[in-house]
């Protein structure tokens, strides 16, 4: 995938890396034995300041990341499905949610692939090989990679994107296969 793949962990605390999708296979816990990749760029951004009304929250979301988009072009883009607390109030609710509508919004707007949305066990299954593994889990696997991930947040993107990169290469199979 020309120009990378960019990974969201949606929160307030949101977790990002973009990066090409590599030739081999995407690194995991499972194939650590046979792959060493560079770490992949990104980082953490805290979306809003604390207290913040939603349209301020999101505007603040809307704006980072149209600016992120223009200055990595990534060829792709795939985000965590937001989780919602079992007590989420409304406010907390318009958040998380707003963030993926956003998500879909602004990459439609700038023409991007939207390579979709992935549930947290999912993610975690693939980078790990256990779906419910827990946050300490998923670093660990990073600093097995030699990756050393910010907080938890960053580790969750890290592990997304090599999920989307997985996903590219399968679908990039298919096609060849079709081709064949």
């Amino acid at each position: 995938m020309a120009g990378g793949l960019f990974a969201l962990d949606l929160a307030t605390n949101l977790g990002w890396t973009c990066a090409p999708v590599p030739p081999g296979p995407p690194p995991t816990a499972l194939v650590l034995a046979s792959v060493r990749m560079p770490e992949p760029p990104g980082g953490i951004y805290r979306v809003g300041t604390p207290g913040c009304s939603v349209g301020a929250f999101l505007s603040d979301y809307g704006d980072w990341f149209d600016r992120k988009l223009a200055a990595l072009e990534p060829a792709g883009v795939i985000y965590e499905a937001p989780i919602l607390p079992k007590m989420a109030n409304h406010h907390t609710s318009l958040k998380l949610m707003g963030l993926a509508v956003l998500t879909a919004t602004i990459c439609y707007r700038r023409k991007v692939h939207l390579l979709g949305c992935e549930q947290p066990s999912t993610v975690k299954k693939h980078f790990t090989g256990h779906g419910d593994a827990d946050k300490p889990a998923i670093i660990a696997t990073c600093m097995n990679l030699g990756w050393n991930p910010i907080d938890d947040n960053h580790a969750d993107s890290m592990a997304l994107w090599s999920l989307g990169c997985h996903r590219v290469q399968d679908a990039a199979r298919q096609r060849r296969g079709r081709a064949a």
